[in-house]
């Protein structure tokens, strides 16, 4: 499940916990080798932040965003002051369908400048000291201020139409499609999870990320076979196809014509001319 489809789940959260941890300059924390064992909210207070996942994959937080950090995430977090009393001010908690099942969101940490957070984020905190304690006293705001932050989290990328929640990792893509980059880089490019990503970009150009990238390599390829005098295998290599067997299947496949065929078919069509 990603952090959106939450939004159309009935859940209920548990073992709610509130941390505020105060942070000097260029401070560094870690949990790599540690997963994280609760999802959290992150509320940056004076501070701005480079979280870097175990897969090196780098996210930017400016003092005011609110971050989502799912359950499972490692990272390392570098901190920076921009306050006199930089802090971060976090909650910890578990996601439960209404069944009892524990709901895992998968998604990349995700974040936005919520206007307000602060102040739900103080009343949970307020409420987490409180000495009085009783159950519904306690929860009814939790689920209130919860509900505001994920709101402002969704409000955030709701208004990006479609293409835009992917044009960073797309554009990445038409510039580098002779790279192996991974669609889970791509992914992360756009602050989205690897399932969204694909989805959308399914949505947006009728293939996968896999075949739009060797769509844009056969392309290419059709131009080197043309205009140039690279063997097929230099032109396989250069475009990052695995070997040139496959290669040649999939230009058979995109042209009807092996790529040697296609050469010496457009070779004849220039000296016609």
């Amino acid at each position: 499940m990603t952090f959106f489809e939450l939004q159309n789940t009935e859940y209920y959260i548990k073992y709610l916990a509130f941390v505020r941890q105060p942070w000097y300059n260029g401070e560094l924390w870690s949990c790599i080798g540690h997963p994280k064992e609760q999802h959290m909210l992150i509320l940056l207070d004076g501070c701005r932040a480079v979280y870097t996942m175990r897969d090196g994959r780098e996210y930017h937080f400016a003092s005011g965003d609110l971050a989502f950090v799912p359950m499972g995430s490692e990272y390392r977090a570098r901190f920076y002051k921009e306050s006199d009393k930089p802090t971060t001010a976090g909650v910890n908690f578990m996601i439960y369908g209404m069944s009892g099942e524990l709901l895992n969101i998968d998604d990349v940490p995700i974040f936005a400048s919520a206007v307000g957070a602060r102040s739900y984020i103080n009343e949970i905190e307020r409420l987490n000291y409180s000495v009085c304690r009783r159950r519904m006293k306690y929860n009814l705001p939790i689920y209130s201020s919860l509900d505001y932050l994920f709101d402002e989290l969704s409000r955030s990328h709701s208004g990006l139409n479609s293409y835009e929640l992917i044009s960073v990792g797309a554009e990445y893509l038409n510039k580098h499609f002779n790279e192996d980059v991974s669609v889970s880089d791509l992914a992360s490019m756009c602050n989205i999870s690897e399932v969204y990503f694909r989805r959308l970009f399914k949505e947006q150009t009728g293939k996968t990320p896999t075949e739009y990238r060797n769509g844009l390599r056969l392309e290419r390829s059709a131009e080197y076979l043309k205009y140039s005098n690279m063997s097929i295998r230099d032109i396989a290599e250069r475009l990052g196809f695995v070997d040139t067997s496959y290669f040649v299947k999939r230009f058979k496949e995109s042209f009807g014509i092996s790529p040697l065929a296609y050469r010496k078919l457009k070779n004849s069509n220039k000296l016609e001319r």
